[in-house]
């Protein structure tokens, strides 16, 4: 099992957390997760190498 230790705030997680199991967010909630987004897709980016 892979575990990635991703920097985020306790909001941040929460939303992330609404978002996987399928909520709706609104347009500020997902303003808010812009940062773990962009972290993820670099952190991805890095793994395809």
């Amino acid at each position: 099992m892979n575990t990635f230790n991703i920097p985020m705030t306790e909001t941040e997680a929460q939303l992330l957390l609404r978002l996987l199991s399928g909520q709706d967010l609104n347009a500020q909630e997902k303003r808010e997760l812009f940062d773990v987004e962009n972290y993820l897709q670099d952190s991805l980016k890095e793994l395809q190498k």
